[in-house]
């Protein structure tokens, strides 16, 4: 591990997927390799029932959409896995109605995914994480008990072990911007 990661994320030892910080030059350099890696670990590593055949789940597998839909709750005794959709779900993870989730995704264990919670892909979550009502996450590394409870946007972003987002909180990858900037398609510089 980079001194950094350390530095910066002082659980990481306790994250199941903590070799996706090595040999790391930038702190954001796991979010560049992040659908590669999840992939990867669909394909090795992860085992479970076949999601597919799990009651309660939409599934489309389309060539624009790749994922699931919730119909109804659902407390996962054992890992759910589908390679086609590129999701792997572990035990204990409980899922509200009207939930969705794309893949590439990798959702540890005891994990709750409520009630309209949006997954959009490029997700890697560690255990015991909260996803709550119109949280929108992608491309992102969720590490184990955080919690991003009600109308948060989680986008790009690394959050550390025990990390807590308050309501209406947004991560994002864009520099907000006026209108008149949009309108000219002009950034600023952050310095």
């Amino acid at each position: 591990m980079s001194s950094f990661s350390k530095t910066y994320f002082p659980k990481l030892n306790l994250f199941a997927y903590n070799d996706i910080f090595q040999h790391i030059k930038q702190i954001w350099d796991p979010l560049k390799k992040l659908d590669k890696v999840i992939l990867k670990l669909l394909a090795e590593d992860l085992n479970g029932d076949p999601l597919e055949k799990t009651p309660g789940l939409i599934l489309d597998s389309s060539s624009s959409i790749k994922g699931i839909a919730v119909e109804r709750w659902i407390k996962l005794e054992n890992p759910i896995i589908s390679k086609t959709l590129g999701i792997w779900i572990d035990s204990g993870t409980t899922l509200e109605p009207t939930a969705i989730i794309k893949g590439p995704a990798i959702i540890g264990k005891d994990n709750e995914i409520r009630q309209g919670a949006y997954i959009r892909g490029g997700i890697l979550m560690g255990d015991n994480c909260v996803i709550g009502h119109c949280t929108e996450i992608k491309n992102s590394i969720l590490m184990n008990h955080v919690e991003a409870g009600h109308f948060n946007y989680i986008g790009d972003s690394i959050l550390g072990s025990f990390v807590n987002m308050g309501a209406g909180s947004r991560l994002a990858n864009v520099q907000f911007r006026r209108l008149e900037e949009k309108m000219n398609d002009f950034i600023n510089v952050i310095e």
